[in-house]
């Protein structure tokens, strides 16, 4: 999955390193192998007791679903197996047809997705066109990632939900650097000076992308930007909570979020952090 290019001019300046054609074709036949029509099944087998737990009724009906930055369209297809309308967008041509190519060697004409070459930042849809936003490592790549949140708000309708996976700052066991555990923990100008060597010399070690990773987010400035654009935050120890999830998980989750400070050990342990936004009512702007 690749980011939007907008805000180029706040582009930091390990992002500035022009394509490497070899990188190129080589970041796509990495992407391929990487990226399975079975292990989109697989993750969204994982993801979809959140979802149905979060949409109750709703999710057993066709739902309108947006993947944002849907790469190679390994997800778009899992959604649209579930019989869900789905629209898959990327600013990344090559990705876009290989995600064509997928979806119609899987299952022909259908199901059918709708593709589309899209600014993540700046959505053409309109408001409220969608009851699931699904967006899987996007925001850690983009400069202007507040745009993508407040644009999914904008685009989800009352009582729909941002599925959305970034990098988690405070887990030692980063997946964005290969081969460099506690990445993520380091000084920002420190990365910066490591991430710019990475990217002239050892682009294998950032999967061959041109656009690396350049966020490394929190669970609390997370909540934080979802409030802000109208949708209510919820992690998987809140849904696990909600769920009522019987046995040692069950009863382990609901003494945990009975404090932000208790919920630390999975802060840590988490190698990605997935967090789950609920659009309540009209947002910010007064749209609906």
């Amino acid at each position: 999955m690749t980011p939007s290019p907008s805000g180029e001019a706040d582009r930091d300046s390990t992002m500035a390193v022009g394509r490497d054609p070899k990188s190129r074709q080589r970041f796509i036949e990495h992407t391929l192998a990487q990226r399975t029509d079975e292990s989109g099944r697989q993750l969204l087998d994982g993801e979809w007791r959140y979802v149905r737990a979060l949409l109750g009724e709703r999710a057993e009906r066709p739902l309108d679903v947006l993947d944002l930055a849907c790469g190679s369209g390994h997800q778009s297809l899992a959604w649209a197996e579930r019989g869900h309308r789905v629209t898959g967008i990327d600013f990344d041509r090559d990705l876009l047809v290989a995600g064509r190519e997928r979806v119609r060697r899987a299952a022909g004409e259908r199901p059918a997705v709708h593709w589309s070459e899209t600014d993540a930042t700046s959505l053409p849809f309109r408001d409220a066109s969608f009851d699931v936003v699904f967006n899987n490592s996007l925001l850690e790549h983009v400069p202007a990632w507040r745009n993508v949140v407040a644009e999914t708000a904008r685009v989800l309708r009352p009582g729909g939900i941002y599925v959305m996976c970034t990098t988690n700052r405070w887990s030692p066991r980063q997946q964005e650097v290969n081969h460099f555990p506690f990445y993520s923990w380091l000084p920002d100008p420190i990365q910066r000076r490591m991430l710019a060597w990475i990217m002239r010399h050892r682009r294998d070690l950032v999967n061959f992308t041109d656009y690396p990773a350049i966020h490394w987010f929190t669970f609390g400035g997370m909540r934080r930007a979802f409030r802000d654009v109208g949708l209510e935050p919820l992690d998987r120890l809140d849904l696990l909570a909600r769920m009522g999830v019987p046995g040692a998980k069950g009863a382990v989750s609901r003494i945990l979020v009975l404090h932000d400070l208790f919920k630390w050990p999975y802060y840590v342990y988490a190698v990605s952090m997935a967090l789950y936004g609920v659009r309540r009512g009209p947002g910010p702007s007064g749209s609906s």
